[in-house]
């Protein structure tokens, strides 16, 4: 009997070790590999990032791979999506980033070259009062010389950087009609949300119409003051340079909460604001000016170093 219920208990730890093996082979079990490659050459690892419109975004959360060389052979890869949402009122709003079902792609069939490794770090320097945040600085300076890291013939929206012309040019360029162009692999895109990560100054920008009725965007010679935390939308970006709407009831709350609670109570009760009869009027009580890409942000950069989902907290 004894010598029975060893070959029994070896047989069944056996049957137990194939079925390990196994897993571990083909299943989500060899999902920790740090890094994989396709037959082409493409390469993927955890935390790779491709952006969207928005400044939706999908991340990848794990590989799945077949161990062989040096470097595994990919076989999907897994994604999280967010989406970032505006929440509140025209006057008064926050932005909130919602995440979606983790899903599963296969890695060298899909066009995932789209997917770019980031590594952008800040550091937040706060005010006086040691809550308010007065400037969000970039640490990794490698990755932040943005005209190095993207093709200087870029650009979100050419056909609004072809309508701007100095007021010095005779012949008008004319706008034609917009095309929301996104550049999967980096985060200053037409729609992205930003906010300008210290106080700068920026250059306004207007609208003229010639006696056809053609409009062109001109460079204005006034600027006007950029809060830190102030939230906007891109409406064009080149390698350089970005033309931002922001929006003053919606500055992060972190960046100045004092004055906030004060601005809000004032758009709630009805604040003047001043109509522009033009294209870049908006009734959210607007501006758009021109901005380094040095002295912006990309919210989800912002979310991650806070460790939230929010540009407000609850109950603000």
């Amino acid at each position: 009997m004894a010598i029975r219920a060893q070959r029994r208990f070896w047989r069944e730890i056996g049957i137990a070790a194939l079925l390990s093996g196994f897993v571990w082979a083909a299943g989500p079990a060899s999902a920790g590999a740090s890094s994989c490659a396709c037959d082409d050459g493409r390469r993927f690892e955890p935390g790779a990032v491709s952006y969207g419109g928005n400044s939706d975004r999908e991340v990848i959360t794990r590989l799945e791979a077949q161990p062989n060389a040096a470097i595994p052979a990919c076989k999907a890869i897994w994604v999280s999506r967010t989406e970032i949402h505006a929440n509140g009122t025209p006057y008064d709003f926050y932005l909130q980033r919602t995440a979606g079902r983790e899903r599963r792609i296969d890695a060298c069939e899909d066009s995932s070259d789209r997917f770019v490794k980031r590594s952008k770090t800040y550091a937040f320097l706060f005010g006086s009062d040691s809550t308010s945040i007065r400037e969000m600085r970039p640490l990794d300076t490698s990755e932040n010389i943005t005209g190095s890291a993207m093709d200087p013939n870029s650009k979100s929206n050419t056909n609004l950087w072809d309508s701007i012309v100095s007021e010095d040019v005779p012949a008008p360029i004319h706008t034609q009609e917009r095309s929301l162009k996104i550049d999967h692999a980096r985060e200053f895109n037409r729609t992205s949300w930003v906010f300008s990560r210290k106080d700068i100054r920026a250059h306004y920008v207007g609208i003229s119409k010639d006696a056809g009725e053609n409009e062109k965007l001109i460079p204005l010679n006034k600027t006007r003051k950029v809060n830190a935390g102030q939230v906007g939308q891109i409406e064009a970006a080149d390698s350089q340079h970005a033309i931002v709407r922001f929006y003053l009831g919606s500055r992060i709350e972190r960046f100045a909460r004092a004055k906030n609670a004060a601005r809000r109570w004032y758009d709630n009760v009805g604040g003047p604001y001043e109509e522009v009869e033009d294209d870049l009027y908006t009734p959210l009580r607007a501006y758009i000016v021109e901005v380094s890409l040095d002295d912006i942000v990309e919210v989800n950069d912002y979310l991650d170093q806070a460790k939230t989902d929010r540009t407000r907290q609850l109950g603000l």
